[in-house]
């Protein structure tokens, strides 16, 4: 009897569905399966639609990681493949306002290391902290004020 060859050995671990091929081989935490040290999807990519090109990757149009159906996987450049995820990351990427209505626009954002950040909301937030402190400070003064022409009369 013959050894079945790695294509028979990956379509064994697949469970084809009416939309989805779910890979039903290993999966990593991150849902992702392995085949051989690949990916599944990479692997059923190259089957169905030939070799990735170089300097791609392959996402999956349906959303679903253990999915292998070459109608579902499309080779895109990383950074394309990261902005159509659905992690914090790529939802925050496509969202052209910020939290309070303002535009993300060149003049109006900037990078920090916590990801974009809107110039009108940090500078409104800087001014309700300064004038936050300066009622903190100004009624701090007025008690030591008050407690030295206390103590001045005292020693009268």
């Amino acid at each position: 009897m013959s050894k079945p060859s790695t294509e028979d050995r990956f379509w064994s671990k697949v469970l084809v569905v009416e939309s989805c091929w779910e890979w039903i081989g290993y999966r990593n935490p991150n849902g992702y399966g392995t085949f051989r040290g690949l990916l599944p999807s990479g692997y059923a990519y190259e089957l169905g639609r030939g070799p990735i090109p170089d300097g791609m990757t392959i996402d999956h149009l349906c959303r679903n990681r253990g999915c292998v159906n070459p109608d579902h996987l499309e080779a895109v450049p990383l950074a394309e493949n990261m902005s159509r995820g659905q992690c914090v990351s790529s939802v925050n990427l496509r969202k052209t306002h910020c939290n309070n209505g303002h535009e993300f626009t060149p003049e109006n954002t900037y990078t920090s290391k916590y990801g974009r950040c809107c110039k009108a909301c940090v500078l409104a937030r800087q001014r309700k902290r300064y004038h936050a402190n300066l009622d903190r400070s100004r009624e701090r003064c007025r008690l030591r004020y008050q407690a030295k022409r206390l103590h001045s009369k005292e020693g009268v």
